[in-house]
């Protein structure tokens, strides 16, 4: 379905030999390299209003103007199963028809599932959801038409009121974080990483009952963020080192675009809209890569962006997420 990723591996997320453009249907280089153009959005309520119908305009709205992705990875596809999929099948083809790529789609079992949109001509999907076994629920493995390279994306969202529950997620992603096969890690987490260079919230700002939600009380009473999920994966902050801890076998996008030199203000953009969350916007949707990803190519260099809206009030933005992209070298 995707088109194939272009480009030369780079160290840490360093810059690649070509730049980050607009994807071709082809994306194989010389150097046999694979570049490959991954979006992730949490579209609100899957563009589902109070009267029963869905608003996929919005959807369309968010990725423009000229980024073409050859996955494009969905949190929040409330009730697209309905119908014989026909909010899904919507929703894929107002995409494809605005951005000239013909999609065809994933969707997980659960009444606010996560999607995959995928480029065929690109991609052919060898795997989805086997949902069984916990650990492969929302995963599904690609192949690469032509160099048959094979790789997983996990589309997941979070609990967005269960830190214990986050936390016993991650339990079970981590042990894909040293497979043999690129796996990717995608969605809505819910949660915050370590490190002053994140945003962070004023908890004192955050209603009484609220605060467990994403947030931990410390022993002298003070409020912070529920970093322990993602703490799991990624590791914490080195404050030395003014990095990401090593050692840990998945890596965060935001991590690799700033050591590959990307400003701390774009690498860590908040990913919700303002006025969306009292007490400040917080980093709750991520992209991870494992150990073999990174190894054979990771993130390519100036291609990690945290979209912001032309809209500053909830009501002018196309949700309360910002839509984020990525190139990853293959």
């Amino acid at each position: 379905m995707h088109s194939m990723l272009a480009g030369r591996a780079a160290t840490q997320g360093g810059p690649a030999t070509e730049p980050a453009s607009t994807p071709a249907h082809h994306t194989t280089t010389s150097n046999g390299v694979h570049r490959l153009a991954v979006d992730l959005f949490n579209y609100e309520a899957g563009g589902l209003s109070s009267d029963g119908r869905y608003d996929f305009d919005r959807l369309v709205e968010a990725f423009h103007p000229g980024r073409v992705p050859h996955v494009i990875l969905l949190n929040e596809a409330k009730y697209w199963h309905r119908r014989g999929c026909t909010p899904l099948y919507q929703a894929t083809n107002a995409l494809s028809a605005a951005l000239g790529r013909p999609y065809a789609a994933l969707l997980g079992t659960s009444a606010m599932a996560s999607a995959i949109l995928y480029d065929p001509t690109v991609l052919t999907p060898e795997s989805w959801n086997e949902i069984e076994f916990a650990d492969k629920r929302q995963l599904g493995r690609f192949v690469m038409r032509g160099s048959g390279t094979r790789f997983a994306i996990i589309v997941d969202q979070w609990s967005p009121v269960d830190g214990d529950a986050r936390l016993a997620r991650a339990r079970q992603l981590a042990p894909y974080g040293d497979s043999q096969l690129p796996v990717l890690l995608a969605g809505d987490l819910n949660c915050t990483a370590d490190g002053q260079l994140l945003p962070q919230r004023d908890w004192t700002a955050v209603p009484e009952h609220r605060r467990a939600y994403k947030g931990r009380q410390d022993v002298d009473g003070t409020w912070g963020p529920d970093t322990r999920a993602l703490g799991l994966l990624i590791g914490g902050w080195d404050e030395r080192t003014d990095r990401r801890e090593t050692g840990r076998v998945w890596h965060a996008l935001p991590d690799l675009a700033y050591a590959g030199g990307a400003p701390a203000e774009l690498a860590y953009r908040a990913t919700t809209n303002e006025q969306i969350n009292t007490g400040g916007e917080l980093v709750n949707d991520w992209m991870l890569i494992n150990d073999v990803w990174l190894r054979a190519g990771g993130l390519a260099g100036g291609s990690y962006q945290v979209h912001i809206p032309p809209g500053r009030t909830p009501a002018e933005c196309p949700s309360d997420h910002r839509r984020i992209s990525a190139d990853l070298l293959l």
